[in-house]
């Protein structure tokens, strides 16, 4: 995420953040989002701009690369299948889908592969950087793997790890994460 100066600097017309409970969404994020989903910005002109790809390609004009691109829909649809595999965890165990269960035990090795073969190419993320969407997208997934599921991924994938240590030092990313359980 970047730093309320970042965004400023780079789309003054972005509001500060607030929080939203997408369970039981409030009007003005349904005004926002009628998908009651976050993140939504919403623009002083009266634009909404929803998804996160979405929100900083409108902020600092990002053209991703077609590896950066690849990268950030196996983050964002493995942050759907962690949603996905929480809610259906809170469910009776007697109504549980387990093949949800099993289809998640599956994908999450070779999308974990996929993310640690391009996370070994990058060069360290410095604090103060700016980041590219395919960063964010696969450090607030990996946060939110270890968060919700297990953080056991680290020791088999050192470059995820380092990539999610080095986001998760800087001010941004402290101030935005959740509270662990």
């Amino acid at each position: 995420t970047l730093e309320a100066d970042e965004i400023a600097e780079l789309a003054p017309d972005l509001p500060q953040e607030v929080m939203d409970d997408v369970f039981q969404p409030c009007a003005d994020l349904l005004a926002a989002n009628p998908l009651a989903r976050v993140p939504v910005a919403s623009l002083r002109s009266g634009v909404h701009i929803c998804e996160s790809q979405q929100i900083l390609n409108a902020a600092i004009g990002e053209r991703p690369t077609p590896e950066e691109a690849a990268i950030s829909g196996l983050a964002t649809g493995l942050c759907d299948k962690i949603v996905e595999r929480l809610l259906e965890s809170q469910r009776p165990r007697d109504k549980q889908d387990l093949d949800l269960f099993s289809d998640f035990e599956r994908l999450l090795p070779p999308t974990l592969e996929t993310i640690e073969r391009w996370a070994s190419l990058l060069q360290p993320i410095s604090p103060n950087a700016p980041l590219r969407q395919a960063v964010v997208d696969a450090g607030v997934t990996l946060a939110y793997l270890s968060l919700r599921v297990s953080d056991d991924w680290r020791k088999s994938h050192p470059s995820c790890s380092r990539l999610l240590e080095a986001l998760e030092s800087r001010e941004s990313f402290k101030k935005t994460a959740p509270p662990r359980p």
